[in-house]
């Protein structure tokens, strides 16, 4: 396996997990997903990349937006809300601290997050 395809094959990997895993599993792994993305994007910006940098902000938006979403149905108790405020802390502290780095995709990226 070519080894320039492994952050793209990470990002899919990732974008599979938060669409067919529990919210709860997403919302505990979603602080080392944020890493790992952000790894990504810092890695290989300015190379061809097979459209990894683009894809790891993709699963980025994609991620925050479902993370943050009101919790409805099964998962409005209160051990859901407790897990989703501990992400939403941890997530928000890395993003507040990614504003400051020195890749331009990965601050440029931040900024451009949704409003939470």
């Amino acid at each position: 396996m070519n080894k320039s395809c492994l952050p793209y094959y990470r990002c899919l990997a990732i974008k599979a997990m938060t669409e067919r895993m529990a919210l709860r599993w997403v919302l505990e792994h979603q602080f080392h997903f944020l890493k790992a993305l952000f790894f990504v994007m810092m890695d290989l910006t300015g190379e061809v990349s097979s459209g990894a940098v683009d894809l790891a902000k993709s699963n980025l938006d994609t991620m925050l937006t479902m993370c943050a979403k009101k919790l409805e149905g099964e998962n409005t108790n209160e051990d859901m809300l407790l897990v989703q405020k501990k992400s939403f802390h941890d997530v928000t502290y890395e993003l507040v601290r990614q504003v400051t780095s020195p890749n331009t995709t990965v601050r440029e990226t931040v900024s451009l997050v949704k409003t939470l």
